[in-house]
């Protein structure tokens, strides 16, 4: 099976639409989603708080979880507030590393739309928003 940040969104969703989320917080919804993801991936190790290393702005890159895969590290983001702008660029800063192969964001805010590649990397959606 190839794992996609595609793939992570789809089984993130119909997971979560069994047990949906109680809360809107971000660090509670990271907590609840770190089994959930586990659960997905029972063969690899789920990553909370991976350091990709320095981003172009100097500061750490530190998307809430990594996965690694034999492509490389596919990376999911939660998000819970922002701009969709604010939130894009974040994704293309985890994007242009050299270890990322993809990135998933899950968010509960369906203004946050991004596109299928950014930064040449696959990307994709999972938007909690109808589960709480």
């Amino acid at each position: 099976m190839l794992v996609t940040p595609a793939y992570i969104a789809e089984a993130l969703l119909a997971r979560v639409g069994r047990a949906p989320p109680v809360t809107q917080d971000e660090a509670e919804l990271q907590r609840y989603l770190h089994p959930q993801l586990q659960a997905l991936f029972p063969a690899s190790l789920v990553i909370r708080e991976y350091q990709l290393g320095k981003g172009a702005n100097g500061k750490p890159d530190r998307p809430d979880f990594a996965i690694p895969t034999d492509g490389g590290l596919l990376v999911v983001e939660v998000k819970v507030k922002g701009s969709a702008s604010e939130v894009e660029a974040q994704i293309a800063r985890y994007a242009w590393h050299d270890r990322v192969c993809g990135v998933a964001l899950v968010t509960t805010r369906a203004v946050h739309v991004m596109p299928a590649i950014v930064g040449g990397k696959d990307c994709a959606v999972a938007c909690l928003a109808a589960y709480l």
